[in-house]
């Protein structure tokens, strides 16, 4: 866990249950609670599988608590890769439309996105300071 500011999130190929969902969520809050300072999250969904409604509904309930909690102030960015040109195209417009508190960008590959993080963060370039964790949800 040295590899603080930037925390990369690859979920595990295929489905996810319920409970694997809200002990990743969990471990997240826990590991940037636990840190100081601003960071930056990219999350690599390009071998995610959707995710139920129900799931959707405790992604975006986590992520309201985190803005109003933990990572209030913190969180100075989030990127996303996926491969899929449809699904980059499609979040972006999303992320045009709908302004959040810090930036979202998507990228096609992790490497690009790592990059982004680290400029935001004003950090040099190949740094590659980042956070890895190994269970179901990979965090790096």
């Amino acid at each position: 866990m040295d590899r603080w500011p930037i925390v990369i999130t690859t979920p595990p190929p295929g489905t996810v249950t319920d409970q694997e969902l809200q002990d990743y969520l969990d471990y997240y809050e826990q590991l940037v609670s636990e840190r100081t300072g601003p960071y930056v999250e990219v999350l690599d969904l390009r071998y995610a599988s959707g995710i139920s409604p129900r799931q959707r509904h405790m992604l975006s309930q986590r992520m309201n608590e985190a803005q109003a909690t933990f990572a209030a102030g913190r969180l100075m960015g989030t990127a996303m890769v996926f491969t899929s040109t449809f699904m980059r195209s499609l979040l972006t417009t999303i992320f045009w439309l709908r302004k959040s508190k810090h930036p979202s960008v998507v990228f096609s590959n992790v490497d690009e996105a790592i990059a982004w993080a680290e400029e935001l963060l004003g950090l040099g370039i190949g740094s590659r300071r980042h956070v890895r964790h190994n269970s179901g949800f990979r965090l790096r």
